[in-house]
């Protein structure tokens, strides 16, 4: 009976702790509204390949060929940045390098340390947030392989890929944006060799609006 009772109180501790988690801000997510507008934004530009001071990019630019809208950014050190531009600036993306990776925008994000994955601060305008005291082992930033060949480089939540994330198909397309719940969840980029760049919403495998960027 006294084993029984412990359970049952270390159960409705789990439990009650866990509720009381807090998930950790990494970053600003852009409301839904300007999301859209964004869209509009971009829907008139095409998408190239230049050459850049800093490397080479695939992507979006506006008339005066300046990076605008969605695009990847091969520097020359090898790192890539993948995310929106707009004018020559990274709105928000993803930073991809050897020792670490950064999400978010130049003045919020989140740094994670590649020898692991894990966070390694969170960046707030000037202030640097370590992090200390608080539940940071279920976020992660790592790539999981598939058995078709496939692959996931970006954020997880307790394993389940969470956050934003680069998505690389088997036949070189690759998709950058949202995901929720281990799968494609909000507003993102599906880069194709052919077609160009399709950007949008998307809830799973549905759709909910895209519109197709063609290439110069």
């Amino acid at each position: 009976m006294k084993r029984k009772l412990f359970f049952a109180i270390v159960t409705a501790c789990t439990l009650y702790c866990s509720a009381q988690i807090t998930p950790i801000e990494k970053y600003e997510i852009a409301p839904g509204d300007y999301e859209q507008i964004f869209l509009d934004q971009i829907g008139k530009y095409k998408s190239k390949v230049i050459d850049t001071a800093f490397g080479q990019y695939v992507g979006q630019v506006d008339n005066l060929n300046q990076l605008y809208g969605y695009g990847m950014l091969i520097n020359l050190d090898g790192s890539r940045v993948i995310g929106k531009f707009r004018e020559n600036k990274l709105l928000f993306g993803i930073t991809i390098a050897n020792r670490f990776s950064v999400v978010g925008a130049p003045e919020y994000h989140v740094v994670y340390n590649m020898t692991g994955g894990d966070i390694e601060y969170i960046l707030r305008g000037k202030d640097k947030d370590l992090l200390e005291n608080k539940d940071v082992n279920a976020y992660r930033f790592e790539t999981i392989d598939f058995p078709n060949g496939e692959q996931y480089v970006g954020e997880t939540y307790y394993g389940k890929r969470h956050g934003y994330g680069i998505y690389y198909y088997s036949n070189g397309d690759f998709w950058f944006g949202e995901f929720g719940n281990d799968q494609r969840w909000g507003y993102g980029a599906f880069f194709t060799s052919e077609s160009g760049i399709f950007a949008g919403e998307w809830q799973g495998e549905q759709a909910v609006r895209v519109i197709s960027i063609k290439q110069r």
